[in-house]
């Protein structure tokens, strides 16, 4: 697509799709396709949400099968295997991080006492960098 992006998006449900969808266009003004490739059938490896089932697990088995597929995720991407595809989002609820086949959970970092709403209730943009911030550094350990 030359006038827009496309983005594909891998996520447990189509409540999840309906969501990212919003808030990614709500981001820019820049046209966008979006391509729903796990867990709905249409785009993508065939047969995909009865082979991969819904839910975190269905979205690792679509990651693992469009990498044996291409030989990598990127690979996917290209238009070798079907649209090209600009970006890809690949959603998980938080609530996995506890489910022990995972074991990612890790505890929030403090505020550091920093107020991180507004007078109107709404983040500050010196806010947001500060919970990016907090956010990459749990990410890292």
């Amino acid at each position: 697509m030359s006038d827009g992006l496309t983005i594909g998006i891998v996520a447990e449900g189509p409540t999840d799709h309906i969501v990212l969808e919003h808030v990614l266009s709500a981001l820019t003004t820049t046209p966008m396709t979006f391509l729903t490739l796990q867990p709905d059938t249409s785009i993508g490896l065939a047969g995909a949400a009865d082979r991969h089932g819904g839910g975190w697990r269905g979205v690792l088995s679509w990651c693992q099968a469009a990498t044996a597929e291409s030989g990598t995720i990127a690979g996917y991407l290209s238009s070798a295997y079907g649209p090209k595809i600009d970006f890809l989002v690949i959603h998980l609820d938080a609530d996995v991080a506890s489910d022990p086949d995972i074991a990612v959970e890790r505890d929030c970092p403090p505020a550091a006492g920093k107020r991180l709403f507004n007078r109107r209730g709404g983040m500050g943009r010196s806010q947001l960098d500060v919970l990016r911030q907090q956010c990459l550094e749990v990410v890292r350990r």
